[in-house]
Parts: C-alpha cells; structure tokens; sequence
C-alpha cells in the first residue's frame, strides 16, 4: 500500500503533463507558428514594441507606394499626418495581433493588381512576402483575399486590361496563398514526425 500511492501520484502527474501538451498542441493549432515565432524573437530581442514598429513602418511603406504610384506623392505626409490625428491606425498598429496585417494585406493586393508595372523589383518582392507572410499569419486573410482578387479581376478587366497580365498578377496572389497553406500543413507535418503528435483545433 505504501508504494501504491506514490504509483497513483506518479500516475496522476503523468497523466495531468500529457494533459497539458495536449493543451499546448490545441493552442498551437489555433495559431500561426510563424507568427508566434515571430512575438517571441522580437520579445526575446528587446521588447513586443517592435511588433508596434514593425507595423507602423509597414503601414508607412505600402502607403507610400500607394501615394507614389498614383502620382499623388506630395499628398503623402498630409494624409499620414490625418491618419494618426484623427483615424483608428495608431490604435490599431499598436495592437499586437495578425488582425493588422488584413489591412496590409489588403494595401499589397491593390499594389500587386493594379500598379504592378510601376513597381521595381524590390518593391515587387517585398509586396509579394509581406502578403504570403499576412496570410500564414491568419487563415482568414487569404480567404478574404480569394474573394478581393475575383473582384479586381473584374475590374481589371473592366479596364480593358490583357487577359495574359489578369491571369499572371492574379497568380501571384495565389502563388502567397499557396505558399501560406503549405507552410502551415507543412508545420502540422513537422509536429508529427517529430513529436509523434497531432495538432488540434479548440
């Protein structure tokens, strides 16, 4: 009787342990790994602020694409100087979550349809990674972007645009979400091989 009750004990914390992993690959399957990776670099370097900065100079960056491309570029820091007076940008770049990048995201999309040409090679990949990287952050930014593409290649081809260059900035898009999913089944596939565990939704 002695030894049987240090078993159950032992048996009981082994069991609440598994418990927790399990736990943990819930919640891990509710998140982006890569960008939980990316909080806890930035955590782990100085400070979650970087997060905050990150998505500011990103905001800045494909808003001024945005002002330069539409030949609109000596409106570019009035209309900053309003948005962080007087809209919700400043509040929302400040919160630490994958939500902000559905409106980068959106930014990105607009630039890779319709002004494409304009763009320099940089410019053209930076746009390209930071929308494959918005939707690995967030299943329902892809989706929402499927849904955005259809409408502009619509309008598109509304605006008698060729076909060819519809068909090839429209598989651009595709080609980040893609990229997205295979990185997140790709992750899935990891946890299991190495750890010999399933991921799992809440």
């Amino acid at each position: 009787q002695g030894n049987a009750a240090p078993s159950q004990e032992a048996a009981s914390q082994q069991a609440s342990l598994h418990d927790d992993e399990r736990l943990a690959y819930t919640v891990a399957g509710a998140r982006s790994p890569y960008w939980s990776f990316a909080l806890f670099v930035t955590e782990r370097v100085g400070s979650l602020w970087l997060v905050v900065a990150f998505h500011a100079l990103l905001a800045a960056w494909l808003l001024s694409l945005l002002f330069r491309v539409a030949g609109a570029e000596r409106f570019y820091l009035p209309a900053m100087a309003v948005l962080a007076v007087a809209s919700s940008l400043p509040l929302i770049a400040a919160l630490v979550m994958p939500d902000f990048l559905a409106a980068t995201g959106a930014l990105a999309l607009v630039l890779i349809l319709f002004y494409w040409p304009s763009l320099t090679l940089a410019e053209r990949i930076g746009l390209w990674v930071s929308l494959a990287f918005g939707f690995s952050a967030h299943t329902s930014h892809w989706l929402t972007a499927l849904l955005a593409l259809i409408v502009g290649a619509y309008l598109l081809h509304r605006m008698k645009a060729p076909a060819r260059e519809i068909m090839f900035r429209g598989a651009l898009v595709g080609a980040a979400v893609i990229a997205a999913i295979v990185a997140s089944e790709g992750y899935g596939v990891a946890v299991r091989a190495i750890r010999g565990e399933t991921l799992h939704s809440p």
